[in-house]
């Protein structure tokens, strides 16, 4: 008799949780990432794999999550993101929105366009070093360049590439 009660009250049970579920049909939806804004003005081509990891990390951040919130009573909240070779200073707002973010990464591998740029007009040099920055502030990108120290035998040449004006 027991196990006929706790049987039917399992099949009793499971009809009502079956009878519970509802299917429901949505219109398209978007989702977006808060700092989507963010990721689309600093990743391209152009940009090394190091700076993209990092710029991925800054935007995922949850900073409403973090033990550096304090509520929407402050108004900025500056945090650093690391790796071997670089560094982000990035500043969120009370809603943990990237506004400003600035990054440098030393000994960056340099993409294809830009080796091929610097083989056409330094024939005969070798690139020996290489720096990447950036600036973004304001919902846009407002600097992007590779600095980089070119040898040729006893002879060294520092170089700046815009990247902004190149992709112009």
């Amino acid at each position: 008799m027991k196990t006929f009660i706790i049987s039917a009250l399992a099949v009793f049970s499971f009809g009502i949780l079956s009878a519970q579920e509802t299917t429901v049909t949505l219109e398209d939806v978007t989702v977006t990432s808060k700092n989507s804004k963010f990721i689309k003005a600093m990743q391209d081509d152009n940009t090394p794999q190091m700076a993209l990891e990092l710029q991925a990390k800054a935007a995922n951040y949850d900073l409403i999550e973090s033990e550096f919130y304090r509520g929407s009573t402050k108004s900025e909240y500056h945090i650093e993101f690391k790796c071997k070779r670089g560094s982000m200073y990035t500043t969120y707002n009370s809603k943990g929105e990237i506004t400003r973010c600035m990054e440098k990464y030393t000994d960056v591998l340099l993409p294809e366009s830009i080796i091929d740029k610097i083989l056409e007009q330094y024939q005969g040099w070798d690139v020996k070093n290489s720096q990447y920055s950036s600036l973004y502030k304001k919902n846009k990108l407002n600097k992007k360049k590779y600095r980089i120290l070119l040898t040729n035998g006893d002879q060294n040449k520092v170089i700046e590439i815009d990247l902004e004006d190149m992709l112009k």
